[in-house]
């Protein structure tokens, strides 16, 4: 039989899995953490006065272009303006230090884009509502097997779905899930809609309602808000999305880290 042959094989070949698995999920948070730390770096940059701004330049081996940013007054905050027509002005005049320090300028207006764009504008979870008018917890009295719940970001480039996908659909968190994050580009949402349900005065409910979103490869996300939420919601998003097409259209790129994808 099948488990006779290759039974004394399996508990192997999971362990290698498993490891496999691992390994690749370590390879992923070490580059989510590289990219983490050098967007943090860049932020401490921009938070630094122009005597800081020349010694970082001085530790870069650039200690005479530094002595001008702080005769310049040149702080953290422009630094993203530093164009090779400003440092001429400013003196300086190698080349070599023109071309080096606007190649480091330029990622520095990249990191300023990533983090302003992918600053969070609004944040929620799903609402869950439990039995009673929600006055017993969601999936009562089976409440050990609810998994987290989703999790919505919006910001200036995209709208997060953060949900989990059980291994047994059934049995719920016992038997393990993982999580998936779906990102919305705002560039691509072409309807945002929602439906609130009002509880009768009979009724077990509280009031909830979904929002879903379509993409223009008519692609849906669900979130589920509760019943006051969605109106205003909807709203904050579509003036997220009709922004990012005043922000495309006036063609200021998408500001994204390097790495990110």
């Amino acid at each position: 039989s099948f488990f006779a042959q290759w039974g004394p094989f399996l508990p192997s070949f999971t362990r290698q899995l498993r490891k496999a698995m691992f390994h690749k999920r370590n390879e992923e948070v070490k580059n989510e953490r590289d990219i983490e730390e050098e967007v943090s770096e860049y932020m401490d940059l921009l938070q630094k006065d122009a005597k800081e701004i020349g010694a970082h330049l001085a530790e870069q081996g650039h200690a005479d272009v530094g002595e001008k940013f702080v005769a310049h007054k040149i702080d953290g905050r422009l630094l993203p303006f530093i164009t090779t027509d400003a440092l001429i002005r400013m003196g300086v005049n190698i080349v070599g230090d023109q071309l080096t320090i606007v190649e480091e300028i330029e990622r520095i207006r990249v990191m300023s884009r990533a983090i302003k764009s992918n600053k969070p504008i609004w944040t929620g979870e799903e609402f869950r509502q439990g039995p009673c008018r929600n006055k017993l917890p969601f999936h009562f009295p089976c409440c050990c097997c609810v998994g987290p719940t989703e999790k919505y970001e919006l910001t200036g480039i995209k709208v997060s779905i953060k949900h989990v996908l059980y291994r047994v659909n059934w049995i719920g968190a016992c038997c393990g899930y993982r999580e998936i994050k779906d990102n919305i580009d705002l560039s691509q949402i072409a309807d945002i809609d929602y439906l609130a349900e009002s509880p009768g005065c009979c009724s077990c409910d509280v009031g909830r309602s979904i929002l879903q979103i379509t993409d223009k490869k008519t692609n849906t996300y669900l979130m589920h808000l509760k019943e006051e939420q969605a109106a205003s919601v909807s709203v904050i998003i579509q003036t997220a999305v009709e922004e990012n097409t005043l922000r495309e259209a006036r063609g200021i790129p998408k500001g994204r880290a390097p790495g990110m994808a």
